[in-house]
């Protein structure tokens, strides 16, 4: 089974008030280290979608390996809409198979541990499920990791609720894996949400 890595930064990262992905973490940036996490988890293609500070963003990326693809609706659509995007190119570029899979990851959570992603690769493919989540106290967190055979439904929901609503009309098919990662549960929303990330990442270092 081949994995894919959608990561989404094409935000306007109004809450926070500053750019997140370009936000200091581990000597390196935020949106960096999201892109970290995937590549020790040994994730074959990712895939950025960048929208706001679009050439800023381009020229921060250049050598990384991963594929940037830009939103243009990025100040007012939703993370769906960048995640159907990310398909939209993943289907389009390459001969990924059914049973192919891909994770989707907003860019401002670096601090997931890769073995997490390898768990739920591993536990994915000796699964009947087509989308598996990690779960703190039973409650799902990010990333999911769903077959490609759900993709071109994914590409095409039109419903109200992004992500959610979308994997919410696969609830029979989804797979839950209770994992003790501290980072599924950390993102950069806010400037606490931040400070919460530094103050992490200190004492895992």
């Amino acid at each position: 089974m081949r994995t894919a890595g959608i990561i989404t930064a094409a935000g306007l990262s109004s809450r926070m008030g500053e750019f997140k992905p370009l936000l200091p973490l581990k000597g390196t940036t935020i949106i960096k280290n999201t892109i970290q996490v995937m590549k020790l988890a040994g994730v074959q293609k990712i895939i950025v979608i960048i929208g706001h500070n679009k050439e800023i963003m381009e020229q921060h990326l250049q050598g990384t390996d991963v594929e940037v693809v830009y939103n243009s609706s990025y100040a007012d659509c939703d993370m769906m809409k960048s995640i159907q995007i990310g398909l939209k190119y993943l289907l389009q570029c390459e001969d990924w198979q059914p049973k192919d899979s891909f994770f989707i990851l907003p860019g401002d959570m670096p601090v997931i541990s890769p073995e997490t992603l390898k768990l739920l690769k591993n536990h994915l493919e000796q699964s009947d499920g087509n989308i598996i989540f990690p779960t703190i106290g039973g409650r799902k967190k990010h990333p999911p990791l769903i077959h490609m055979n759900l993709a071109g439904a994914l590409m095409n929901y039109k419903g109200d609720r992004g992500l959610r609503g979308a994997l919410e009309q696969y609830e029979n098919d989804t797979v839950l894996l209770e994992v003790y990662d501290y980072g599924c549960t950390l993102d950069a929303d806010t400037k606490d949400d931040y400070k919460r990330l530094l103050e992490y990442n200190g004492k895992t270092e």
